[in-house]
């Protein structure tokens, strides 16, 4: 009887053994693919920088596009201070 019950109590532990050993191992497995994750993303973060960076845009339409870099705006629109001024007023007016 004594042998039957140490039997089923070494083989009970031995079996706990086993499983807290693969959870471990998944544990380390979960965070190392955490940890792999994190540095992607803190790459694609970087690359996309880079590439919406306005010197780079600018740099890139200049230099492969053959675009011109515009000094003065194309439109310039003339209004009056009243004319916003009683704008301003009408909409105060509507939204109060």
């Amino acid at each position: 009887m004594f042998l039957v019950l140490f039997s089923v109590f070494l083989l009970g532990s031995i079996s706990i053994r086993i499983k807290c050993d693969q959870a471990t191992k998944e544990k380390v497995l979960k965070e190392e693919s955490i940890a792999s994750k994190k540095d992607r993303q803190v790459y694609l973060t970087a690359r996309l920088q880079f590439y919406t960076s306005e010197d780079r845009i600018v740099n890139t339409a200049i230099n492969e596009l053959n675009m011109i870099k515009r000094t003065e705006p194309r439109i310039v629109l003339d209004v009056s201070r009243e004319k916003i001024e009683r704008i301003n007023q009408i909409l105060k007016e509507k939204y109060d």
